[in-house]
C-alpha cells in the first residue's frame, strides 16, 4: 500500500497547515474589505439609485445604473458617469492583485435609428 503525502502528515503539521490556509484567507478578506470600503468612500456623493458597491462570495462588485452612464438610446457616456468612472478608476489603479471584470449595460427600450439598427449594436457601441 502507497501512502500519499497527506496520509504521511503528523497531526501537528496538519494543525500548522490548516493554520496557514485560515491565515491566508483571512488576509484575502481584509483585502477584500479594504477595497470595498475604498471603492464606497471613492464613490460616496453618489446615490444608491445611480450605483451600488457590495461584496459577494469574495469578490467586490460595483454596479452603477444606466441613468448615471448613458441617456436612453445613446452610447455617450453622462459626464456623472465620467466622474463616478474615475473615482472608481483611481482607486482601482492603486489596488493590487486584483482581477477586474467589466459587464455592460442593454437599453430595455427597443431602438432603431439610423446609427443603430437595434439594441444589439446600441450594446457594443457602449462595450
Amino acid at each position: 500500500m502507497v501512502l500519499s503525502t497527506e496520509s504521511k502528515m503528523t497531526i501537528k503539521d496538519q494543525a500548522e497547515r490548516l493554520k496557514s490556509l485560515q491565515e491566508m484567507m483571512q488576509a484575502q478578506t481584509e483585502k477584500t474589505e479594504y477595497l470595498k470600503n475604498s471603492i464606497s468612500n471613492a464613490l460616496i456623493n453618489y446615490n444608491t439609485d445611480e450605483l451600488n458597491v457590495y461584496q459577494k462570495d469574495g469578490k467586490v462588485y460595483v454596479s452603477l445604473s444606466e441613468k448615471i452612464l448613458f441617456k436612453s438610446g445613446s452610447d455617450v457616456v453622462d459626464p456623472k458617469g465620467k466622474e463616478a468612472l474615475k473615482s472608481l478608476v483611481t482607486v482601482l489603479n492603486n489596488s493590487a492583485d486584483f482581477t477586474v471584470a467589466t459587464e455592460g449595460h442593454t437599453d430595455d427600450v427597443p431602438i432603431k435609428t439610423p446609427r443603430f439598427k437595434d439594441n444589439w449594436n446600441l450594446i457594443t457601441a457602449r462595450a
